[in-house]
């Protein structure tokens, strides 16, 4: 993609609305119409970007207990998990695996257990940097050299640009305050934490009187630059984007009383709600960079996101025509070190593990595991190339990755994994 960039009309695209003590991203230029259309499509396929920011320890996570090294004095040391503790995995045959899920994770256990949870080991960069910033800029843009190399989109946005309409007012939400550098490239993309945190904070008594202020500044007809129309149309959207959320199905009282819980049940609300938005990235609320006391930190991290998690799971599951086409894929921008650092915690690391969760998910193990013996400098050497895990989160959206992976150097690099029924 690489068509000109008018930078005045992305700046104002990627600006903020703010009124009171609410700021919603305006990067829609599409009127709402039909708020509320009900989610009953059995072809349209959802995606749930599950990000864990910071760097999740994924040897700990899916634990190869039947590793000698993983129990060396060593290796990792005090930071293993005693085997007596570990969710133990079974083959397609039954027999064990010598793979097993951290003692937090008990409602992924059981989805495991019910073939909807595919696990894939060694996910990472043939050329790995261990700075948070590099990292998170090659897996937003989905190029091994950044977004320098996508002319500054986000594989998510061009993933959006190819299975959205001009009909539709928005196809892809970032729960958190502004939309993700995922989402960069495209105009149908917008940001809110929670339905409130989206909607108008206006003064009751004028509240009409405002709206209409504001509509009335969107929709004048001067002909100008276009910045400014770019601008009015992010107006326009906020304004509708926020009776959109005032709309929403009623969020379902089951889901766990935390941040991750609410992210998860604002996520479900909005699948249930439509048929058009079709990428949903929660950046988790929870600190996976464990430089230090990381047991009992990833315990608490991993626990908040399997109760999350399952709750998330049984509503969407309530109804069949959504757990059929509702996937949960997981991303972070890189694993830890194998070895402990001296304040019971791991530095940034390389490989990693990841999850692809949900009905049409084809359960089971994936992936060739890195050696705790053999390692890069200290660290994980990567058996996949991270570009085919976000193939595979593109091929579930029912698109040809390597449209939406362009320019990679080898062919293969956007090879997407056979996950699905």
């Amino acid at each position: 993609m690489n068509r000109e960039r008018n930078p005045m009309t992305e700046v104002s695209r990627r600006s903020f609305i703010k009124i009171g003590s609410m700021s919603i991203a305006v990067l829609m230029a599409h009127p709402f119409t039909n708020f509320v259309a009900k989610a009953n499509d059995r072809t349209i396929k959802k995606l749930v970007i599950l990000e864990m920011n910071g760097g999740n320890d994924g040897l700990n996570t899916v634990i190869p207990y039947a590793d000698p090294a993983y129990y060396d004095k060593n290796i990792r040391g005090p930071l293993a998990i005693a085997e007596s503790k570990v969710f133990k995995l079974t083959e397609p045959n039954g027999t064990e695996s010598g793979w097993g899920l951290h003692p937090s994770l008990v409602n992924l256990k059981s989805n495991y257990d019910g073939n909807r949870v595919a696990i894939f080991r060694g996910i990472g960069h043939r050329q790995p940097d261990l700075s948070h910033f590099t990292m998170m800029d090659f897996w937003r843009s989905g190029h091994p050299g950044g977004a320098a190399f996508t002319n500054g989109t986000g594989w998510a946005a061009r993933a959006i640009e190819r299975i959205s309409n001009s009909t539709e007012p928005i196809a892809a939400i970032s729960l958190s305050t502004g939309v993700s550098p995922l989402f960069l490239g495209t105009d149908r993309a917008a940001s809110a934490t929670s339905p409130a945190a989206g909607q108008l904070d206006l003064p009751e008594a004028m509240r009409e009187a405002y709206l209409q202020a504001m509509l009335t500044l969107a929709t004048q007809e001067t002909p100008t630059y276009e910045a400014l129309t770019a601008a009015r149309k992010g107006l326009k959207g906020g304004v509708d984007f926020s009776h959109y959320l005032a709309e929403l199905v009623e969020i379902a009282p089951a889901y766990p009383e935390t941040a991750t819980g609410a992210l998860l049940a604002f996520a479900a609300s909005i699948i249930k709600s439509n048929d058009w938005v079709r990428i949903i990235h929660v950046p988790l609320p929870l600190e996976h960079d464990t430089h230090a006391y990381q047991l009992p930190l990833q315990e608490a991290n991993l626990k908040e996101m399997d109760e999350a998690l399952a709750a998330f799971l049984v509503d969407i599951g309530a109804r069949s025509e959504l757990y059929d086409n509702v996937a949960v894929m997981t991303t972070s921008e890189f694993g830890r070190r194998v070895i402990p650092n001296g304040d019971a915690g791991t530095d940034h690391g390389t490989a990693n593990t990841h999850f692809f969760i949900g009905d049409r998910v084809k359960g089971g193990l994936y992936g060739d595991p890195p050696s705790l013996t053999d390692l890069y400098e200290g660290d994980l050497r990567a058996t996949s190339v991270f570009t085919r895990w976000l193939a595979t989160g593109i091929r579930w959206l029912a698109l040809n990755p390597r449209e939406v992976l362009a320019d990679l150097e080898r062919e293969e690099d956007s090879k997407p994994y056979d996950l699905f029924t």
